[in-house]
C-alpha cells in the first residue's frame, strides 16, 4: 500500500474523491510487491505469477 501512497503523494492527490486512475506501471509494481511478499512469507510461488 505504501507504494501507492507514495505515488499519490507525488502527484499531489488531496484525498478528495474520486481518486485518480492509477497508471499501469504503478498497478504492476504494486502487484509485484504483493507477490514477492507472499512468496517470502509462504515459501511458495504465487499461483498466478
Amino acid at each position: 500500500k505504501q507504494y501507492v501512497r507514495n505515488y499519490l503523494e507525488e502527484i499531489g492527490f488531496n484525498k478528495t474523491p474520486p481518486g485518480p486512475v492509477l497508471p499501469k506501471d504503478i498497478v504492476q509494481a504494486t502487484r509485484d510487491k504483493y507477490v514477492e511478499a507472499y512468496e517470502l512469507v509462504t515459501g511458495q510461488q504465487f499461483p498466478w505469477a
